[in-house]
């Protein structure tokens, strides 16, 4: 199994009540329990599900950028600030 590193960036206006955007254990629960099987296991294809699966938890989402290698990634940012 190869092992790669993902960068997920939460964007939100204001802090919680426990002075956090986002508590980080909730974005492991999210996305380890959206990890399938059936999965194109490309960089890209995995930074987009990574996206996709905080966006439909309700987490805000900015951007992920998934390191195959320290130099070489593959990214998703939100589509509403013209990016892609």
């Amino acid at each position: 199994m190869e092992r790669r590193q993902v960068t997920k960036v939460i964007d939100a206006a204001r802090l919680d009540d426990m002075g956090m955007v986002v508590d980080f254990t909730r974005i492991g629960e999210v996305v380890g329990a959206r990890v399938t099987d059936d999965l194109e296991p490309t960089a890209d294809n995995i930074a987009r599900f990574v996206w996709l699966a905080g966006r439909e938890a309700g987490l805000p989402p900015g951007a992920v950028r998934l390191w195959e290698t320290s130099p070489s990634h593959a990214s998703c940012r939100d589509q509403a600030r013209g990016e892609r």
